[in-house]
């Protein structure tokens, strides 16, 4: 007897875990919004996640701290931090960014934006809790 084929919803699994990847790789890489013109063009919103490697984050977190000086009234780069200080481990770090992107983001913020920095805040509240610190 040949080898049954998979269902149509092992297939659809398959793929939405891979579509699932692919948007948060997408939103890690930035669809933001340009600087303002009197910004420092070296400088962007979305500059210190370029290149990130595993191994170099100390150096990724160093763009991230002059992304988030640059730019403290946006979301985007507290959220990236966040990002990079949760990889390193520094998840009080992480949520205190989390914390700050959120109090920045206005009623026209970015769905995807608005919905990250809100999975990620109910993260930190779940380790605090966890740690038994709420």
């Amino acid at each position: 007897m040949p080898p049954a084929k998979p269902s149509v919803t092992a297939i659809d699994h398959r793929w939405s875990s891979q579509l699932g990847l692919a948007l948060g790789l997408l939103v890690i890489s930035g669809c933001q919004s340009t600087p303002p013109p009197e910004a420092d063009v070296s400088v962007s919103t979305t500059s210190c996640l370029e290149d990130l490697v595993s191994h170099q984050l100390a150096t990724t977190l160093e763009r991230c701290n002059t992304s988030v000086e640059a730019f403290p009234d946006q979301p985007e780069p507290w959220r990236d931090r966040s990002l990079v200080q949760t990889l390193i481990g520094n998840h009080e770090k992480a949520c205190r960014d989390v914390e700050q992107a959120i109090g920045l983001m206005n009623d026209s913020a970015d769905p995807m934006l608005r919905h990250e920095l809100n999975v990620r805040q109910a993260t930190c509240r779940q380790r605090r809790s966890i740690n038994g610190k709420d």
